[in-house]
């Protein structure tokens, strides 16, 4: 396999998740979740991140670590498997990144699989904590995010009613 995929969509879309499957799939590319390496990189999660210093300078840290990685793989002649954040591709300079380094699929789901998968976790996400209820605060994003996803994506994969697993055979496939 010699490219960089991307796997792009809204929190709670299973980008990790399905992530983790294409690893398996994929054993000669490295995963890495955008997230955690920034998390790894800076010493501090990513809710405090977004409290202490505010979403803009998380999407520069996100431009920052994206990257290095890719300077790295570069370098090392190495491809992985990039499970960006949710807000990633909402910065021109990720996005173009992304779209010349990577085969970058959108994990897109429907507002309904979306309020479900994040129900539970809603409280840890600083973007969710808006003080409406989930089911709109989702889809005012959506309604913002969606588009941007799209124009990001080489691919788009629609996830409703699919396991990891069966998301991650869907990619391989389209390779």
């Amino acid at each position: 396999m010699d490219c960089n995929i991307a796997l792009t969509g809204f929190m709670g879309s299973g980008k990790t998740s399905v992530g983790k499957e294409l690893k398996k799939l994929l054993p000669d590319l490295e995963l890495i979740d955008l997230d955690s390496y920034i998390e790894a990189m800076t010493g501090t999660s990513i809710p405090d991140i977004f409290s202490s210093e505010g979403e803009d300078a998380f999407r520069n840290m996100e431009k920052m670590a994206l990257q290095d990685i890719f300077d790295t793989n570069e370098m090392l002649g190495t491809n992985s498997i990039l499970a960006l954040g949710g807000g990633t591709v909402l910065t021109d300079a990720c996005r173009r990144m992304v779209r010349r380094s990577c085969k970058c699929f959108y994990l897109r789901a429907s507002l309904e699989t979306l309020v479900s998968n994040l129900k539970e976790e809603a409280g840890n996400r600083p973007l969710l904590k808006s003080g409406k209820d989930l089911r709109s605060t989702v889809k005012g994003l959506m309604e913002l995010r969606g588009p941007v996803y799209e124009s990001a994506a080489h691919y788009v994969i629609d996830i409703d009613g699919k396991t990891p697993t069966e998301i991650a055979v869907d990619i391989v496939t389209s390779l």
